[in-house]
């Protein structure tokens, strides 16, 4: 099977300025959205990726529809629930606040994907790192789902199109292995069946066998008897 292909990349603020195309949304982007984006981002490079969430997210009070902090909230929302995920943590309280970093994240992301504008390459990985998501959790109908979304969005997108077909091959296999393990399950239940019927068909001999011992026994007793 080919490599699985899983990006974590930031959008840097400089997109906020980039482009003169329709805008999604009625508010624009602004100083401290920059800034803010900016300090995550190296935060983000560091490793720091609680901070990098914590930066994102100011920039989004200075702009909530900014598609470049929704987007790069996800991915940091992402990397800290993950990171809780390595650690190993187990207690209902964290596993509760892992699960709401990675709705958050998928929140994030399923924002930016709405939009479209300049925000349509960011759209497209949004969509991509949700069918990573669901690919990694198992979902692989929602993953097929989001990698076409992604693809419609951005077509030479080859990263999305590559594990478009991973995903495609994993569900494939899948139905084989299903498939195999139903028939093993049918054969299994046959030879149950079959030896069921030789334990019946032996039970069965063996009790003519032993009536027939019987009947000698009481034969051979009448004739010891007569003798």
């Amino acid at each position: 099977m080919k490599r699985f292909s899983f990006i974590i990349a930031l959008v840097f603020a400089m997109l906020c300025s980039c482009s003169n195309t329709e805008e999604t949304t009625s508010q624009t982007s602004n100083r401290g959205e920059r800034r803010y984006i900016a300090q995550g981002n190296e935060q983000f490079a560091k490793g720091n990726y609680e901070d990098a969430m914590n930066s994102y997210r100011e920039a989004l009070k200075e702009n909530p529809q900014s598609p470049e902090a929704l987007f790069n909230n996800g991915v940091a929302t992402m990397a800290v629930a993950r990171e809780r995920m390595i650690k190993g943590k187990k207690d209902a309280e964290q596993d509760s606040t892992t699960m709401k970093l990675m709705d958050e994240a998928v929140q994030s992301y399923s924002a930016v994907a709405m939009m479209r504008g300049r925000a349509t390459p960011i759209a497209a990985y949004a969509c991509y790192n949700i069918g990573n998501n669901y690919f990694l959790t198992e979902k692989l109908d929602e993953a097929e789902a989001s990698y076409r979304n992604a693809l419609r969005l951005m077509p030479n997108f080859n990263e999305a199109r590559r594990n478009l077909r991973i995903t495609q091959l994993k569900k494939q296999e899948n139905q084989q292995q299903n498939k195999d393990k139903n028939q093993n399950k049918d054969q299994n239940k046959d030879q149950d069946k079959d030896k069921n019927k030789d334990k019946d068909k032996d039970q069965n001999n063996q009790a003519q066998n032993k009536n027939q011992q019987l009947l000698y026994s009481k034969s051979t007793g009448l004739n010891v008897n007569h003798i």
